[in-house]
């Protein structure tokens, strides 16, 4: 199962839409990174979470969630997953990382 790094950008509700769209949202402090690895540990542990909304149109989280069951693999997609601690640090699992250099989907193995 895929979680996508995404869906935890931090809640931003309490600020203007203008003063949201100001923030740039490539920076690890955009990200609720307590809650993403407590997803995490609970995923590992074999339990369900329920995974925040965001939605990129409002830069808010929404009040839906959608439950995620474990699973015996799960992959953490995203431009900073590996930013800080990594994940087997925090949940006591392998990690491994792949990623193409293009950024074209599917491009695996990049011509050298």
């Amino acid at each position: 199962m895929i979680l996508d790094q995404d869906s935890y950008y931090r809640d931003q509700s309490g600020m203007s839409f203008e003063q949201r769209v100001l923030i740039n949202y490539d920076k690890p402090a955009t990200l609720d990174d307590v809650l993403l690895l407590r997803h995490m540990e609970r995923l590992s542990e074999g339990e369900p979470i329920q995974r925040p909304c965001y939605c990129f149109v409002t830069l808010t989280r929404t009040p839906e969630v959608e439950e995620i069951s474990a699973a015996p693999i799960v992959i953490l997609e995203g431009l900073m997953a590996l930013w800080d601690e990594p994940p087997e640090v925090a949940t006591g699992r392998r990690t491994h990382v792949c990623f193409s250099r293009s950024g074209l989907p599917g491009d695996r193995f990049p011509p050298q």
